[in-house]
Protein backbone atom coordinates (compact mmCIF):
# COMPACT_ATOMS: atom_id res chain seq x y z
CA UNK A 1 0.00 0.00 0.00
CA UNK A 2 1.19 3.55 -0.99
CA UNK A 3 1.90 6.61 1.52
CA UNK A 4 -1.21 7.93 -0.27
CA UNK A 5 -3.52 5.20 0.57
CA UNK A 6 -2.45 4.29 3.90
CA UNK A 7 -3.08 8.14 4.97
CA UNK A 8 -6.56 8.09 2.72
CA UNK A 9 -7.29 5.18 4.34
CA UNK A 10 -6.59 6.38 8.21
CA UNK A 11 -8.48 9.41 7.08
CA UNK A 12 -11.54 7.90 5.80
CA UNK A 13 -14.85 9.20 7.73
CA UNK A 14 -17.75 6.93 7.02
CA UNK A 15 -21.51 9.10 6.58
CA UNK A 16 -22.17 7.49 9.91
CA UNK A 17 -19.58 8.72 11.67
CA UNK A 18 -20.13 12.23 10.34
CA UNK A 19 -23.79 12.06 11.52
CA UNK A 20 -21.90 11.20 14.95
CA UNK A 21 -19.93 14.12 15.34
CA UNK A 22 -22.56 16.52 14.00
CA UNK A 23 -24.71 14.61 16.67
CA UNK A 24 -21.90 14.83 19.32
CA UNK A 25 -21.63 18.70 18.84
CA UNK A 26 -25.44 19.80 18.32
CA UNK A 27 -26.32 17.75 21.56
CA UNK A 28 -23.50 16.30 23.67
CA UNK A 29 -21.25 18.57 23.23
CA UNK A 30 -22.80 21.18 25.26
CA UNK A 31 -23.65 19.03 28.09
CA UNK A 32 -20.19 17.65 28.40
CA UNK A 33 -19.08 21.24 28.02
CA UNK A 34 -21.49 22.27 31.10
CA UNK A 35 -20.12 19.31 33.37
CA UNK A 36 -16.84 20.01 33.45
CA UNK A 37 -17.77 23.65 33.46
CA UNK A 38 -19.78 22.87 36.99
CA UNK A 39 -16.74 20.80 38.14
CA UNK A 40 -14.26 23.30 37.38
CA UNK A 41 -14.05 25.54 40.63
CA UNK A 42 -13.10 22.58 42.68
CA UNK A 43 -10.50 21.18 39.89
CA UNK A 44 -9.03 24.68 39.30
CA UNK A 45 -8.65 25.88 42.29
CA UNK A 46 -5.61 27.88 43.08
CA UNK A 47 -4.94 28.13 38.88
CA UNK A 48 -4.01 31.44 37.78
CA UNK A 49 -5.83 32.04 34.89
CA UNK A 50 -9.00 34.07 34.58
CA UNK A 51 -12.36 32.65 33.80
CA UNK A 52 -12.19 33.43 29.91
CA UNK A 53 -9.41 30.91 29.82
CA UNK A 54 -10.57 28.49 32.08
CA UNK A 55 -13.51 28.33 29.60
CA UNK A 56 -11.80 28.21 26.84
CA UNK A 57 -9.24 25.50 27.97
CA UNK A 58 -12.82 23.73 29.10
CA UNK A 59 -13.91 24.05 25.43
CA UNK A 60 -10.57 22.53 24.18
CA UNK A 61 -11.12 19.81 26.69
CA UNK A 62 -14.68 18.88 25.74
CA UNK A 63 -13.66 18.76 22.07
CA UNK A 64 -10.69 16.27 22.70
CA UNK A 65 -13.12 13.92 25.03
CA UNK A 66 -15.76 13.62 22.54
CA UNK A 67 -14.31 13.33 19.06
CA UNK A 68 -11.29 12.17 17.14
CA UNK A 69 -8.78 13.71 14.76
CA UNK A 70 -10.55 12.92 11.63
CA UNK A 71 -13.61 14.01 13.64
CA UNK A 72 -12.13 17.28 14.22
CA UNK A 73 -10.70 17.74 10.86
CA UNK A 74 -14.04 17.54 8.98
CA UNK A 75 -15.51 20.16 11.10
CA UNK A 76 -12.36 22.48 10.74
CA UNK A 77 -12.98 22.84 7.03
CA UNK A 78 -11.35 24.86 4.85
CA UNK A 79 -6.91 25.44 5.12
CA UNK A 80 -4.68 27.50 6.00
CA UNK A 81 -4.91 29.91 3.31
CA UNK A 82 -8.45 30.44 3.92
CA UNK A 83 -7.63 30.85 7.48
CA UNK A 84 -5.37 33.73 6.88
CA UNK A 85 -7.77 35.35 4.39
CA UNK A 86 -10.57 35.39 6.34
CA UNK A 87 -8.45 36.90 9.31
CA UNK A 88 -6.72 39.54 6.52
CA UNK A 89 -10.69 40.53 5.97
CA UNK A 90 -11.75 40.66 10.01
CA UNK A 91 -8.85 43.08 10.33
CA UNK A 92 -9.07 44.98 7.27
CA UNK A 93 -5.93 44.64 5.65
CA UNK A 94 -4.91 43.19 2.46
CA UNK A 95 -3.66 39.93 2.32
CA UNK A 96 -0.29 39.01 0.45
CA UNK A 97 1.40 36.15 -0.28
CA UNK A 98 4.34 34.49 -1.80
CA UNK A 99 4.02 31.05 -3.86
CA UNK A 100 7.19 29.43 -3.40
CA UNK A 101 8.84 25.87 -4.34
CA UNK A 102 7.55 22.53 -3.35
CA UNK A 103 3.28 24.40 -3.28
CA UNK A 104 4.02 26.13 -0.03
CA UNK A 105 2.62 29.61 0.06
CA UNK A 106 4.50 32.33 2.73
CA UNK A 107 1.31 34.38 3.91
CA UNK A 108 2.91 37.97 5.42
CA UNK A 109 1.80 39.40 8.58
CA UNK A 110 2.78 42.77 8.78
CA UNK A 111 5.18 44.54 6.36
CA UNK A 112 6.74 42.76 3.50
CA UNK A 113 9.63 42.22 2.16
CA UNK A 114 9.24 45.12 -0.42
CA UNK A 115 8.10 47.55 1.74
CA UNK A 116 10.92 46.92 4.78
CA UNK A 117 14.05 48.50 4.96
CA UNK A 118 17.76 47.12 4.00
CA UNK A 119 17.95 45.30 7.67
CA UNK A 120 14.73 44.09 7.82
CA UNK A 121 14.10 41.10 10.53
CA UNK A 122 12.20 38.28 9.40
CA UNK A 123 10.30 35.62 12.03
CA UNK A 124 9.73 32.72 9.44
CA UNK A 125 6.79 30.90 11.60
CA UNK A 126 4.51 27.28 11.10
CA UNK A 127 1.98 27.02 12.39
CA UNK A 128 0.82 23.66 14.41
CA UNK A 129 -1.72 21.42 14.39
CA UNK A 130 -0.72 17.52 14.39
CA UNK A 131 0.54 18.52 10.60
CA UNK A 132 -3.14 17.39 9.90
CA UNK A 133 -5.34 20.74 11.18
CA UNK A 134 -5.11 24.72 9.10
CA UNK A 135 -3.54 27.54 11.20
CA UNK A 136 -6.04 29.25 13.08
CA UNK A 137 -6.72 33.12 13.44
CA UNK A 138 -5.60 33.40 16.70
CA UNK A 139 -2.23 32.32 16.09
CA UNK A 140 -2.47 35.66 13.67
CA UNK A 141 -3.85 37.44 16.44
CA UNK A 142 -0.88 36.71 18.27
CA UNK A 143 2.13 37.26 15.74
CA UNK A 144 0.17 40.52 14.73
CA UNK A 145 0.59 41.62 18.36
CA UNK A 146 4.10 40.43 18.47
CA UNK A 147 5.05 43.31 15.22
CA UNK A 148 3.47 46.04 17.17
CA UNK A 149 5.54 45.33 20.00
CA UNK A 150 9.22 44.29 18.74
CA UNK A 151 8.45 47.43 15.80
CA UNK A 152 8.90 49.52 18.99
CA UNK A 153 12.53 49.04 18.94
CA UNK A 154 12.32 50.73 15.63
CA UNK A 155 13.53 47.86 14.06
CA UNK A 156 11.13 46.70 10.95
CA UNK A 157 10.06 43.10 11.66
CA UNK A 158 7.66 40.95 9.65
CA UNK A 159 5.87 37.41 10.07
CA UNK A 160 5.90 35.49 7.30
CA UNK A 161 3.21 32.33 7.91
CA UNK A 162 4.02 28.87 6.07
CA UNK A 163 1.17 27.84 4.21
CA UNK A 164 2.95 24.21 4.15
CA UNK A 165 0.83 20.71 2.85
CA UNK A 166 -1.19 18.96 5.41
CA UNK A 167 -0.84 15.53 5.81
CA UNK A 168 -3.86 14.42 4.42
CA UNK A 169 -2.47 15.66 1.77
CA UNK A 170 1.45 15.11 1.65
CA UNK A 171 3.52 13.49 4.43
CA UNK A 172 7.02 13.75 5.22
CA UNK A 173 9.58 15.21 3.44
CA UNK A 174 7.16 17.43 2.04
CA UNK A 175 6.79 19.99 4.75
CA UNK A 176 10.24 20.01 5.35
CA UNK A 177 10.60 20.56 1.58
CA UNK A 178 8.66 23.57 1.70
CA UNK A 179 10.17 25.04 4.95
CA UNK A 180 13.34 24.85 3.02
CA UNK A 181 12.00 26.26 -0.04
CA UNK A 182 10.63 29.31 2.40
CA UNK A 183 14.11 30.18 3.71
CA UNK A 184 15.34 29.81 0.53
CA UNK A 185 12.90 32.46 -1.17
CA UNK A 186 13.13 34.76 2.03
CA UNK A 187 17.07 34.67 1.11
CA UNK A 188 15.71 35.49 -2.51
CA UNK A 189 14.21 38.35 -1.52
CA UNK A 190 16.96 40.25 0.38
CA UNK A 191 16.61 39.16 4.08
CA UNK A 192 19.72 37.70 5.49
CA UNK A 193 20.37 34.57 7.51
CA UNK A 194 21.56 36.58 10.56
CA UNK A 195 17.45 38.35 10.00
CA UNK A 196 15.84 35.40 10.43
CA UNK A 197 14.00 33.62 13.14
CA UNK A 198 12.49 30.36 12.66
CA UNK A 199 9.13 30.18 15.02
CA UNK A 200 6.65 26.88 15.65
CA UNK A 201 4.12 25.93 18.46
CA UNK A 202 3.66 21.84 18.32
CA UNK A 203 3.86 20.29 14.72
CA UNK A 204 5.30 23.76 13.28
CA UNK A 205 8.26 23.17 16.35
CA UNK A 206 8.61 20.34 15.02
CA UNK A 207 9.07 21.58 12.01
CA UNK A 208 11.50 24.19 13.23
CA UNK A 209 13.84 21.46 14.28
CA UNK A 210 13.68 19.11 11.28
CA UNK A 211 15.24 22.46 9.09
CA UNK A 212 18.23 22.71 11.77
CA UNK A 213 18.70 18.89 11.95
CA UNK A 214 18.56 18.88 8.18
CA UNK A 215 21.12 21.91 8.00
CA UNK A 216 22.99 20.33 10.44
CA UNK A 217 23.39 17.29 9.19
CA UNK A 218 24.49 18.57 5.65
CA UNK A 219 27.05 20.24 7.30
CA UNK A 220 27.87 17.04 9.18
CA UNK A 221 27.79 14.50 6.71
CA UNK A 222 31.17 14.72 5.31
CA UNK A 223 32.67 14.00 9.00
CA UNK A 224 32.76 10.46 10.75
CA UNK A 225 29.87 11.50 13.23
CA UNK A 226 27.38 11.37 10.24
CA UNK A 227 29.60 9.57 7.65
CA UNK A 228 26.15 7.02 8.40
CA UNK A 229 23.57 9.15 7.08
CA UNK A 230 22.35 9.67 3.45
CA UNK A 231 20.60 13.24 3.63
CA UNK A 232 19.58 12.72 0.00
CA UNK A 233 17.98 9.09 0.70
CA UNK A 234 15.70 11.31 2.75
CA UNK A 235 14.34 12.61 -0.24
CA UNK A 236 14.88 15.87 1.16
CA UNK A 237 16.00 19.06 -1.29
CA UNK A 238 19.65 19.83 -0.71
CA UNK A 239 19.45 23.35 0.45
CA UNK A 240 22.12 24.94 2.31
CA UNK A 241 22.54 27.87 4.25
CA UNK A 242 25.81 30.06 2.66
CA UNK A 243 28.73 28.98 4.24
CA UNK A 244 30.05 30.41 7.34
CA UNK A 245 26.67 31.73 8.17
CA UNK A 246 23.74 30.85 10.10
CA UNK A 247 20.19 31.83 11.42
CA UNK A 248 19.53 34.09 13.88
CA UNK A 249 17.41 31.83 16.36
CA UNK A 250 15.15 29.51 16.56
CA UNK A 251 11.88 29.34 18.56
CA UNK A 252 10.07 26.00 19.76
CA UNK A 253 6.32 26.37 21.74
CA UNK A 254 5.32 23.36 22.70
CA UNK A 255 7.30 21.22 20.33
CA UNK A 256 6.23 17.97 19.07
CA UNK A 257 9.25 16.10 19.66
CA UNK A 258 7.94 12.30 19.96
CA UNK A 259 6.33 11.97 16.59
CA UNK A 260 5.11 8.20 16.73
CA UNK A 261 2.05 6.11 17.57
CA UNK A 262 3.64 4.06 20.55
CA UNK A 263 1.94 3.91 23.97
CA UNK A 264 3.94 6.83 25.53
CA UNK A 265 5.70 5.95 28.95
CA UNK A 266 7.08 9.27 30.00
CA UNK A 267 4.94 10.08 33.74
CA UNK A 268 3.74 13.31 32.51
CA UNK A 269 1.35 11.98 30.04
CA UNK A 270 -0.63 9.53 32.92
CA UNK A 271 -0.24 13.52 35.01
CA UNK A 272 -1.67 15.65 32.78
CA UNK A 273 -4.36 13.11 30.86
CA UNK A 274 -7.19 15.53 32.23
CA UNK A 275 -5.70 18.70 32.68
CA UNK A 276 -3.79 19.48 28.83
CA UNK A 277 -6.02 20.04 25.95
CA UNK A 278 -5.05 17.08 23.95
CA UNK A 279 -5.50 13.83 24.62
CA UNK A 280 -2.31 11.01 24.04
CA UNK A 281 -5.13 8.99 21.42
CA UNK A 282 -5.15 12.37 19.46
CA UNK A 283 -1.05 12.33 19.33
CA UNK A 284 -0.62 9.23 18.49
CA UNK A 285 -3.09 9.84 15.78
CA UNK A 286 -1.83 12.83 14.43
CA UNK A 287 1.74 10.81 14.09
CA UNK A 288 -0.07 7.47 12.46
CA UNK A 289 -1.53 9.64 9.82
CA UNK A 290 1.87 11.53 9.08
CA UNK A 291 3.96 9.04 9.47
CA UNK A 292 2.23 6.87 6.96
CA UNK A 293 4.16 5.06 4.51
CA UNK A 294 7.29 6.77 5.62
CA UNK A 295 10.45 3.94 5.98
CA UNK A 296 11.57 3.48 9.45
CA UNK A 297 14.77 4.97 8.73
CA UNK A 298 13.46 8.36 8.04
CA UNK A 299 11.27 8.38 11.50
CA UNK A 300 14.73 10.01 13.42
CA UNK A 301 14.57 13.10 11.11
CA UNK A 302 11.26 14.18 12.87
CA UNK A 303 10.54 11.75 15.68
CA UNK A 304 13.20 13.52 18.06
CA UNK A 305 13.23 11.17 20.94
CA UNK A 306 14.76 8.09 18.34
CA UNK A 307 17.38 10.70 16.88
CA UNK A 308 20.83 10.24 17.66
CA UNK A 309 22.12 13.06 19.86
CA UNK A 310 25.30 12.86 17.95
CA UNK A 311 23.51 14.39 14.95
CA UNK A 312 23.07 17.79 16.74
CA UNK A 313 26.35 17.73 17.29
CA UNK A 314 27.87 21.30 15.78
CA UNK A 315 23.87 22.71 16.15
CA UNK A 316 25.46 25.39 17.07
CA UNK A 317 27.17 26.34 13.40
CA UNK A 318 23.22 26.01 12.16
CA UNK A 319 21.46 28.53 14.68
CA UNK A 320 22.22 31.26 17.22
CA UNK A 321 20.36 31.10 20.05
CA UNK A 322 17.52 28.70 20.50
CA UNK A 323 14.33 29.08 22.64
CA UNK A 324 11.99 26.30 24.15
CA UNK A 325 9.23 26.42 25.75
CA UNK A 326 7.07 23.56 27.44
CA UNK A 327 3.44 23.65 29.83
CA UNK A 328 4.14 22.26 33.35
CA UNK A 329 0.42 20.36 32.51
CA UNK A 330 1.07 19.22 29.14
CA UNK A 331 0.96 15.55 28.34
CA UNK A 332 4.38 16.27 25.84
CA UNK A 333 6.05 17.72 29.18
CA UNK A 334 8.99 15.32 30.01
CA UNK A 335 8.97 14.37 26.23
CA UNK A 336 10.04 17.63 25.41
CA UNK A 337 12.44 18.26 28.12
CA UNK A 338 14.36 15.23 27.57
CA UNK A 339 15.21 15.94 24.01
CA UNK A 340 15.30 19.54 24.76
CA UNK A 341 18.06 19.20 27.34
CA UNK A 342 19.67 16.02 26.81
CA UNK A 343 20.00 16.68 23.00
CA UNK A 344 19.45 20.29 21.76
CA UNK A 345 21.13 22.33 24.74
CA UNK A 346 23.78 19.40 24.85
CA UNK A 347 25.13 20.61 21.63
CA UNK A 348 23.80 24.21 21.76
CA UNK A 349 25.34 26.29 24.71
CA UNK A 350 22.60 29.29 24.25
CA UNK A 351 19.57 27.01 24.47
CA UNK A 352 17.00 28.78 26.72
CA UNK A 353 14.43 25.83 27.94
CA UNK A 354 11.35 27.85 29.92
CA UNK A 355 9.03 25.22 32.35
CA UNK A 356 5.84 27.50 32.85
CA UNK A 357 3.85 26.95 35.44
CA UNK A 358 -0.09 25.58 34.83
CA UNK A 359 0.90 26.07 31.01
CA UNK A 360 -0.80 23.43 28.66
CA UNK A 361 0.20 22.62 25.44
CA UNK A 362 0.55 25.65 23.29
CA UNK A 363 -0.65 27.53 25.95
CA UNK A 364 0.74 30.94 25.01
CA UNK A 365 -2.23 31.32 21.70
CA UNK A 366 -5.32 30.62 24.03
CA UNK A 367 -4.96 33.91 25.49
CA UNK A 368 -5.89 35.74 22.42
CA UNK A 369 -8.44 32.90 21.08
CA UNK A 370 -10.37 33.93 24.33
CA UNK A 371 -10.12 37.70 23.35
CA UNK A 372 -7.38 38.50 26.02
CA UNK A 373 -4.46 40.38 25.49
CA UNK A 374 -1.23 38.22 25.17
CA UNK A 375 0.98 40.48 26.15
CA UNK A 376 -1.05 40.05 29.85
CA UNK A 377 0.51 36.13 30.17
CA UNK A 378 4.45 36.22 31.40
CA UNK A 379 5.77 33.51 28.91
CA UNK A 380 4.68 35.86 26.16
CA UNK A 381 6.46 38.62 27.65
CA UNK A 382 9.37 36.20 28.10
CA UNK A 383 9.04 35.06 24.73
CA UNK A 384 8.94 38.92 23.24
CA UNK A 385 11.75 39.92 25.45
CA UNK A 386 13.80 36.54 24.00
CA UNK A 387 13.16 37.79 20.24
CA UNK A 388 13.64 41.47 20.64
CA UNK A 389 17.34 40.96 22.15
CA UNK A 390 17.68 38.23 19.41
CA UNK A 391 16.77 40.22 16.38
CA UNK A 392 18.23 43.34 18.01
CA UNK A 393 21.57 40.79 18.37
CA UNK A 394 21.23 42.18 21.98
CA UNK A 395 22.18 40.33 25.33
CA UNK A 396 20.01 38.21 27.12
CA UNK A 397 22.45 38.10 29.93
CA UNK A 398 23.06 34.94 32.20
CA UNK A 399 20.38 32.69 31.54
CA UNK A 400 19.45 29.24 32.83
CA UNK A 401 18.94 26.96 30.72
CA UNK A 402 16.31 26.13 32.27
CA UNK A 403 13.31 28.61 33.48
CA UNK A 404 10.84 27.82 35.99
CA UNK A 405 7.94 30.53 34.69
CA UNK A 406 5.35 31.08 37.35
CA UNK A 407 1.90 33.21 36.24
CA UNK A 408 0.65 35.71 38.34
CA UNK A 409 -2.74 36.01 39.23
CA UNK A 410 -2.65 39.98 38.82
CA UNK A 411 -1.29 39.39 35.27
CA UNK A 412 -4.62 38.92 33.74
CA UNK A 413 -8.07 41.00 33.85
CA UNK A 414 -11.26 39.88 32.42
Amino acid sequence: MSSKEARQQLLALSWTKKALTLSYVVFVFPLAFLWKLAKSPVQLRGYPKPWRRKIREILLQAIRDGLDVTQMRFLLKGNTKTAYEAWAKSKDVDPREDVIAHGGRILWVGKGPKDSEEDSKVVLYFHGGGYLLPMQEWSLDYWSTAIKVLEKSKKHVSVAALAYNLSGESTYPVQLNQALAAIEHLLKVGYKPSNIVLAGDSAGANLVFQVLLHLNLLRLRSTSSASDVDVAETGVATFELPADLKLRGALGISPWFPVHSKKAAAKSYQENRGSDIISPEALRDFARIYAAGVPESHKPHFDFTTTPKEWFKGLDGVVDRILITVGEKELLRDDILEVARGKVAEYHPDTTIILQEFGVHDDVFYDAAAGLDPLTTKLTLEILEWLEAVLNQGTLGRWPRLLSLKRDKASHSD
